[in-house]
């Protein structure tokens, strides 16, 4: 049997817990020196509890200006982007909306997006309040986004789930049956329903 590959970007603004948390989901442990920029990582092959085969690949990002371009080229090579921001720093929540979802739309427009709240798991979190709101308004701005979980490298909290989110995305997209744009089903869908429908009438 064949694998598949999936790609996954993992972007955002420096320090926001990219690399901590793709050490923290494949390896299970934290590290509080991590290094600048991981290598590509391989998740374990039985990471994914799902019937297809498939080889699960994170693709950490630098923060540097100068790596940009790379950072660019890693989002246009990727089956689904992993926005990562900081829990404790509203500038960063902020610049999803300003720089990274509009950056990301325009490089690979219907790629999807996992937003992680990186460093759940102090009390300098912002309010939870102040967080579902904001992403609740991104989320009707940039339909490409699928899920936004909150999460904590250092407590090995939901890290796991932030992957498994973004590989669900691929193997079992929405957008052939709902149009994100107006929360309704696609006309193809909705006369494939009818037909089944039709046929077991």
């Amino acid at each position: 049997m064949s694998r598949r590959r999936i790609n996954g970007a993992v972007v955002g603004d420096k320090g926001v817990g990219k690399t901590s948390l793709i050490t923290s989901a494949a390896q299970e442990v934290f590290s509080e020196r991590p290094v600048p920029v991981l290598p590509p990582t391989r998740f374990p092959a039985d990471f994914v509890p799902v019937p297809e085969t498939v080889d699960v690949i994170a693709y950490d990002t630098s923060s540097r200006p100068e790596d940009t371009q790379a950072v660019d080229e890693t989002i246009k090579a990727a089956d689904v982007v992993i926005v990562c921001f900081d829990a404790q720093r509203k500038s960063t929540l902020q610049r999803l909306g300003s720089d990274w979802l509009p950056r990301i739309t325009h490089l690979k427009p219907a790629v999807p997006v996992i937003i992680a709240c990186c460093k759940d798991d102090t009390e300098e979190t912002l309010p939870t309040d102040q967080i579902r709101e904001f992403m609740e308004a991104l989320i009707r701005e940039f339909p490409v986004i699928e899920v936004s979980i909150r999460t904590s490298a250092r407590k090995l909290r939901s890290v796991l789930d932030v992957f498994y989110q973004g590989i669900k995305t691929v193997l079992y997209p929405k957008a052939p049956l709902l149009d994100a744009t107006t929360g309704r089903l696609t006309t193809p869908c909705v006369k494939a329903l009818l037909r089944i429908f039709l046929m077991c009438d």
